[in-house]
């Protein structure tokens, strides 16, 4: 009884472990991991867009590149902006105004590497979704990575693995 016990409370840990994460090229500078292969899409304003659905259906995992020069911003006007905290309130109004029934829970700010970096937490679809999203302001490119898990799910540590898995190559 007790190996039956030691083996039911080891197996999601070695699931967990044994998963191989594939890392992703976001450009020529950044990559992150993700638990499987996710597919990607460019938009037409060229952001670009990584996708992967969890096998149980209960998590997606997602990685957003948005240059802004794209969108006609060079770094001089960049570096003035990401100094305004306005424009950090706005970028996550815009975020919020995507989420069909969003709603903020938690806004934190931090650095990565002397960047800014903001992170969320929205509940969607009356509050059956938790969304979280994880975004490093580097020069003219904002990197966003989100993870959308089911209300009843647990907290993560594979959310914790993806988001820490954003790495300078």
């Amino acid at each position: 009884m007790r190996k039956l016990l030691l083996a039911g409370l080891l197996l999601p840990f070695l699931a967990f472990t044994l998963i191989e994460w594939t890392p992703v090229q976001l450009d020529e500078k950044y990559t992150v991991a993700f638990p499987g292969e996710p597919k990607k899409a460019t938009d037409e304003n060229g952001t670009s867009l990584w996708t992967l659905e969890a096998t149980d259906s209960n998590t997606v995992y997602l990685a957003m590149l948005i240059d802004f020069t794209k969108l006609g911003l060079d770094s001089s006007t960049m570096a003035v902006v990401l100094t305004q905290p306005e424009f950090f309130d706005e970028y996550q109004k815009g975020i919020l105004g995507k989420l069909p029934n969003g709603k903020l829970v938690s806004s934190t700010t931090g650095e990565y590497k002397g960047y800014p970096v903001t992170n969320y937490k929205f509940t969607m679809k009356e509050g059956a979704v938790t969304y979280y999203s994880k975004n490093f302001f580097i020069g003219t490119r904002v990197y966003s990575l989100s993870y959308l898990q089911k209300k009843d799910q647990v907290e993560s540590a594979e959310r914790d693995r993806f988001f820490g898995s954003f790495n300078l190559r």
